[in-house]
């Protein structure tokens, strides 16, 4: 017996099962497309929709990289002309990982206190607050890396006339343009006393004092001389190499920058190097250890006071492996072999008192000190950093600790701290 099909699309009943008989799954037939116009019309509003939210998704990241990005920066060293006396580099790449650490701690505890503080007049209920706090305070360093210059750099020149002049440049990690953007419209709004003219196709802005400001793409430039600001941007827009201090040999500046993350060269040309130190050496213008409390009248000089101007060149190297320890390396070279045997001298006498002076405020001091015919260096091992950060944020907070629950002042008087060394 045969079973009669039709020409229907539906699927058509099946077949009795018997011996012998195979079951057949069953068909669903045949779909067919909505006969409905709409659905072309949804496809195409969909369709349509998402290609707009990534457009608009794009045109924000677009924008939040505009933002942040700093945009295209030149050497900072492009304010170096062998006119220049001295200059410092701060670098702040890998090298400054160990810095980064060191101040992030210390923002890190001066917030910790803080709170210590301000959390006798928090309800019990708010307490909870406290958490968000304490993850801020592990992305510190992040935040400190983020503000500190990616590159800087400040040189010294001495013009004609004997007359110093300072120029900076400086390269920062992000939001380089909206700061530019609002600095421009300051100086160029009303009430401003700056005048803006326009140089090498940037804006210059000098102030009634003679200092002046640009920007060469995402790098700021200042100085207190607008010669200086239009010299740099003339290097920078024709592409010229970075400067280098002209008194170092070829090559020595950037063997001096490698794995340090703060460098300094200088040249005695007209007395530079000893006014500088000179000026340096006034605060800590101490006698013997332990004599912090005498008068200024009191006060022995100082004992490489007449030895500074035996210096024709020093340099400065700075590297922080870590956030605890700290390693300097000082060089000089002096005008004669019988100033670098007195410099030896006069160093050997000072670090023995400066050991000490170190040890009462928590630092730890080891030096090496050679002189190889006319060069003097010495190399200073510091550490336990992290005790004087936590010292720094102490003082910091010492006036919000001082306060009592409601927001008076404690009529206790602190204990007497120990006088600065």
């Amino acid at each position: 017996m045969h079973a009669e099909y039709s020409d229907s699309p539906l699927p058509s009943a099946p077949r009795p099962i018997g011996p012998g008989r195979v079951l057949a799954p069953p068909t669903l037939g045949t779909l067919s497309k909505p006969s409905s116009p709409w659905w072309k019309v949804l496809t195409g509003c969909a369709i349509g929709c998402g290609v707009v939210g990534l457009a608009v998704a794009a045109f924000l990241i677009w924008g939040a990289w505009r933002v942040i990005s700093p945009g295209p920066q030149v050497p900072t060293e492009v304010v170096v002309t062998p006119a220049a006396v001295a200059v410092v580099h701060l670098a702040g790449d890998e090298r400054a990982h160990g810095l980064t650490r060191l101040l992030g701690a210390a923002m890190a505890e001066h917030n910790r206190r803080q709170r210590q503080a301000a959390a006798r007049q928090l309800p019990d209920s708010l307490r909870w607050l406290e958490r968000f706090d304490t993850m801020q305070d592990a992305r510190s360093g992040d935040a400190v890396g983020m503000w500190l210059p990616n590159e800087a750099t400040l040189a010294v020149l001495l013009a004609a006339n004997e007359r110093r002049h300072i120029a900076l440049a400086a390269n920062f990690r992000g939001f380089v343009r909206p700061i530019r953007a609002f600095l421009t419209s300051a100086m160029k709004g009303k009430g401003s006393d700056a005048t803006v003219h326009t140089h090498a196709g940037r804006d210059v802005a000098v102030f009634p004092n003679g200092s002046a400001l640009s920007f060469a793409g995402g790098t700021l430039l200042w100085s207190d001389s607008a010669e200086l600001v239009e010299a740099a941007l003339d290097r920078a827009q024709s592409g010229t190499a970075a400067g280098q201090p002209g008194f170092l040999p070829e090559g020595a500046y950037e063997r001096l920058k490698a794995g340090h993350v703060l460098v300094a060269a200088a040249h005695n040309r007209g007395s530079f190097l000893t006014a500088a130190l000179m000026e340096a050496m006034e605060a800590p213008r101490y006698g013997a250890v332990g004599d912090e409390h005498a008068s200024t009248a009191e006060r022995s000089p100082h004992p490489f006071a007449a030895l500074a101007e035996r210096l024709q060149a020093a340099t400065l190297a700075v590297a922080v492996p870590s956030a605890d320890r700290a390693d300097v390396t000082l060089t000089g070279l002096t005008r004669d072999e019988g100033a670098a045997e007195a410099w030896r001298t006069a160093l050997t006498e000072y670090l023995d008192g400066l050991r000490e002076r170190l040890a009462a405020s928590g630092l730890d001091l080891a030096h090496e000190l050679a002189v190889d015919r006319r060069d003097v260096t010495l190399v200073l091992h510091l550490s336990g950093l992290q005790h004087l950060a936590d010292e720094w944020a102490k003082t910091m907070a010492g006036q919000v600790e001082g306060a009592e629950p409601g927001g008076e002042v404690s009529s206790t008087p602190p204990p007497p701290e120990a006088p600065p060394r």
